[in-house]
């Protein structure tokens, strides 16, 4: 997925704050983050509990309004949620009533498109995900990987301009959080949708982005963002993630974004 040149600048946060009540017993959440996102980027926000990774997430979907800055999506303030982001949570939050199918079809149904091109759009991400078989079965009839990969369908067919992930693989076990991983690169790839993904996950997000935030926490803010030079080299990512995850420069970058989330040498966190 080679990026267009020059890149757009899709996102555009400018000394954005949060802050929880007011005087001495003031929390804030997050302090004058700035950061910039472009067209087809796959940015992951990694730090430690309570760092203002979800804050981040939700006053940029629109969910919480900033105690101060400004946040643009297209060159347009950010004030409520909108049609031009999706969000997709820890938990597959799928309606379990409604087949796959059905839950995949629910952006572009209220959105009124009309019912043909409905199907190719729902058929063509449940192709992407590879549920094309399981369209008709329930969300409880699915494994956890499955579910996931039904919500990233769901996200998918409402045709965002950007996509909010927020920690999607965290209950998986680490066999499908692996498979789950080579999925959503593979599917960036193939969609070519600009993504913003928060993790616990240091490894997850080296392996999975185009660059990689880092913030910390009391008050909550952005200290650094490492770009990743692996994040084109797709063929190989996806055939041998694990020969990608041992190599010697792989490693530098993981122990590089490591040395940032952690307190000091000695490895205590925050």
């Amino acid at each position: 997925m080679p990026f267009p040149q020059p890149r757009k600048v899709l996102l555009d946060l400018r000394d954005v704050s949060v802050t929880y009540g007011s005087g001495p017993r003031a929390l804030v959440a997050l302090d004058r983050a700035c950061l910039k996102v472009s067209v087809g980027e796959f940015v992951s926000v990694v730090g430690p509990s309570g760092c203002g990774k979800s804050t981040l997430m939700h006053v940029i979907a629109g969910f919480l309004k900033p105690t101060s800055g400004t946040i643009l999506l297209n060159g347009v303030p950010v004030k409520e949620p909108g049609a031009d982001r999706t969000v997709m949570l820890q938990e597959p939050t799928l309606f379990p009533w409604l087949s796959v199918y059905q839950n995949v079809e629910l952006g572009p149904r209220s959105r009124g498109v009309p019912r043909e091109q409905r199907r190719r759009t729902v058929q063509h991400y449940l192709d992407l995900v590879g549920l094309s078989d399981a369209q008709h079965r329930k969300p409880y009839e699915l494994s956890g990987g499955m579910q996931q990969r039904a919500s990233l369908a769901r996200a998918l067919a409402n045709d965002a301009d950007m996509l909010l992930v927020d920690e999607p693989f965290g209950a998986l076990d680490a066999l499908t959080r692996e498979r789950m991983q080579r999925e959503i690169v593979r599917i960036w790839h193939e969609t070519g949708k600009t993504i913003l993904f928060i993790t616990h996950d240091v490894e997850e997000a080296v392996f999975c982005s185009t660059s990689v935030v880092v913030m910390e926490a009391n008050p909550g803010r952005i200290v650094d963002q490492v770009a990743v030079p692996f994040s084109l080299r797709y063929a190989e990512r996806i055939q041998n993630s694990r020969g990608i995850k041992s190599s010697p420069d792989y490693i530098a970058v993981r122990e590089q974004v490591l040395a940032r989330v952690m307190k000091d040498e000695g490895g205590e966190a925050w």
